[in-house]
């Protein structure tokens, strides 16, 4: 519930935030001070995956991590459809490519890259023996703030989608609402070049800067 709510919290900012990326991290920052207790403040598939890993519980954990995708993905339909009906079909965020005669590889690398940029941030934020930071209030800041860079270097590209959750569902409401299926062709960058982005950042993260730390 507390994942379903913090998703809906992020594409209600999505919508609402014609294309201004501070509208989509405050409502980034609303959602993490109502459920970063209770989940961690995830809100998106890629993350979940990269913690699940992180953590190493195969066994314990895969039901939560299941938990967590349905509660990300039921969050993120309910965001576009409350956002449907009070802005309309010409009101929601329809986010695609600033061209769409772009390649898909281009894509795919962008939002892999950006994707690796904003989530390096979050993991050296989100542990105790990398951040800079002590105070939970602001560990969560200097997360927005990767977010905030990540967002404003592919949003005039791919319109920074960075987030499997948005791909899957932002991309296919608008497809049905829109009766326009052209932009399908970038679900598939959209899904899993954020997720390949955090995997590399994943290995980075655990292979040179935990050992780094470990070693000082």
């Amino acid at each position: 519930m507390y994942e379903f709510i913090g998703t809906m919290y992020l594409f209600v900012g999505i919508n609402f935030s014609k294309g201004n990326p501070i509208y989509v991290v405050g409502s980034l920052f609303s959602a993490c001070i109502v459920t970063g207790r209770c989940t961690g403040a995830h809100f998106n598939m890629a993350f979940s995956l990269v913690v699940y890993i992180l953590e190493g519980k195969f066994n314990s954990k895969w039901k939560c991590l299941l938990t967590y995708f349905c509660g990300e993905i039921c969050g993120g339909f309910m965001g576009m459809y409350i956002c449907y009906l009070i802005l309309g079909k010409e009101g929601i965020a329809y986010i695609k490519p600033a061209n769409m005669n772009y390649s898909v590889g281009y894509v795919f690398f962008v939002e892999s890259f950006a994707a690796f940029m904003q989530i390096i941030v979050i993991l050296h934020g989100k542990n105790q023996q990398t951040t800079l930071f002590k105070d939970m209030v602001l560990g969560v800041i200097s997360s927005l703030i990767g977010i905030y860079f990540s967002i404003v270097i592919s949003i005039g590209i791919t319109g920074a989608v960075l987030n499997p959750t948005v791909a899957l569902t932002n991309v296919t409401f608008c497809a049905i609402v829109e009766n326009n299926s052209s932009v399908l062709k970038f679900l598939f960058p959209y899904f899993f070049g954020p997720i390949l982005g955090n995997l590399i950042a994943l290995a980075a993260y655990v292979f040179f800067c935990l050992p780094a730390v470990s070693y000082t």
